[in-house]
């Protein structure tokens, strides 16, 4: 029978999987959910998931960022999801994909309550303005003038 080692990570994986972390984090994804998601991305046991998520949020501390007071929906958490890839495409010139983002945008807003970030008594957030912005971002990429900018 032979020994069988450990896999360890190196420093540099480490250092990966913990940036990644701090990335969730920031876009306010529980830390669950974090953990849940290294676990399937980078093939962790649950400990070093729950480690590296510690440790993100300790990094995240020194840095001046904090959790928030007040845990967001689900819904507000997608929202920013979305509005990354909605960037990402953009930057991508990926013209295809922002149609669709916006659409699951527009859904997500439709569901009511109080928007990403906002306090309940404000009501909800303007979808013209997250929708005219992605409009813009469309039109850019696809070549066309936006709205409201002449070169």
């Amino acid at each position: 029978m032979t020994k069988q080692t450990k896999n360890r990570r190196t420093k540099e994986q480490m250092s990966e999987h913990i940036a990644y972390a701090k990335q969730l984090l920031d876009l306010d994804i529980p830390p669950y959910a974090v953990a849940l998601q290294l676990q399937q991305r980078f093939g962790l046991c649950r400990s070093s998931a729950w480690r590296d998520v510690r440790y993100a949020n300790e990094e995240r501390g020194k840095e001046g960022v904090h959790a928030s007071a007040q845990p967001y929906e689900l819904r507000d958490t997608l929202v920013r999801v979305l509005f990354q890839s909605v960037l990402t495409a953009s930057a991508d010139g990926d013209v295809n994909m922002l149609p669709r983002l916006s659409k699951e945008i527009r859904e997500l807003l439709k569901m009511g309550g109080p928007g990403a970030g906002r306090h309940p008594y404000d009501g909800m957030p303007d979808q013209d303005s997250t929708l005219t912005q992605i409009e813009n971002m469309y039109r850019r990429s696809s070549g066309n003038t936006p709205v409201g900018f002449d070169s």
